[in-house]
């Protein structure tokens, strides 16, 4: 039976958490949360330890926020220069002109695996998932959990102005451009909720959303909603995984037709399938 709980954070605030052992629970846990605003998103942790910070920010030791924007801009023209030889559907690597041009090449870079301020979700509650259970070890020694958000309460609560996930090209959006950038003389400081550019199998496949982080600022999700008390943390929610749970939640969705291949519609998908089927 679903058991929810009360994580404690800090400063006497919290993040609801329910604690699921099966496939019905967890969709009657997601059931659970409403949100007047529309869709939810999701996403998925194979170790509740994990925290909601994308990967450019995950380093052993915090490093300032103007050695954090430096690196940033230096990874981002590393790319941009040594990419050209590579042809991402006829965009042109080698200009900045365009801003919308340096997004479609921020999210390149998310899908290849360069560390960047992009956070991935999905619209998709299943997929997020097959992420937490599928990503986690044989014999957890750690829950895993997948995380709801609102996005559209999440972006009101950084600016009133924002009442839904944006697109890249809105104005909105601009503080948070890739660096460099022409905008940066306007300080963000909360996470945008955005719709990113599906440029690759994946990111549809996967019903995939983002939240872009502000440049410099490391500074969790959670951290970020406990701060801002009722309402940041009515905009993100938690349901946790029992650790022996998760090779059962797991088996069930593969009977279902879940499957590696389903999250990554390419080579990698078929190879982690095969690996999987065949004991590896």
């Amino acid at each position: 039976m679903a058991t929810p709980v009360i994580k404690r954070r800090a400063h006497g605030a919290s993040i609801t958490q329910q604690t699921v052992t099966t496939v019905e629970e967890f969709i009657s846990a997601v059931a659970s949360f409403t949100n007047p605003h529309g869709s939810i998103w999701y996403r998925g942790h194979s170790k509740e330890s994990h925290r909601l910070i994308p990967s450019i920010y995950r380093m052993t030791i915090i490093k300032p926020e103007d050695e954090l924007r430096r690196l940033e801009e230096k990874m981002n023209r590393r790319f941009r220069d040594r990419s050209m030889p590579h042809s991402f559907q006829g965009r042109d690597e080698s200009s900045d002109v365009s801003e919308l041009q340096s997004w479609w090449r921020l999210f390149t870079m998310q899908h290849y695996g360069t560390p960047t301020r992009l956070l991935d979700w999905s619209e998709n509650a299943l997929t997020a998932l097959c992420f937490a259970v599928f990503g986690a070890a044989e014999n957890a020694t750690e829950d895993a959990v997948v995380w709801m958000l609102d996005p559209c309460n999440w972006n009101n609560i950084g600016n009133s102005n924002h009442a839904h996930p944006l697109s890249v090209d809105e104005h909105g959006a601009g503080p948070y451009a890739p660096l460099p950038s022409s905008n940066q003389h306007v300080q963000a400081a909360w996470p945008l909720a955005v719709y990113g550019m599906h440029n690759s199998p994946r990111i549809i496949t996967q019903q995939g959303t983002f939240v872009v982080f502000p440049p410099g600022k490391a500074t969790s999700m959670e951290e970020h909603a406990i701060t801002n008390g009722d309402r940041g943390i009515s905009a993100l929610k938690a349901i946790k995984l029992h650790r022996d749970s998760i090779k059962d939640i797991a088996s069930v969705l593969r009977k279902l037709g879940f499957a590696q291949s389903s999250l990554y519609p390419d080579l990698h998908g078929l190879s982690a399938d095969l690996k999987k089927d065949f004991g590896y």
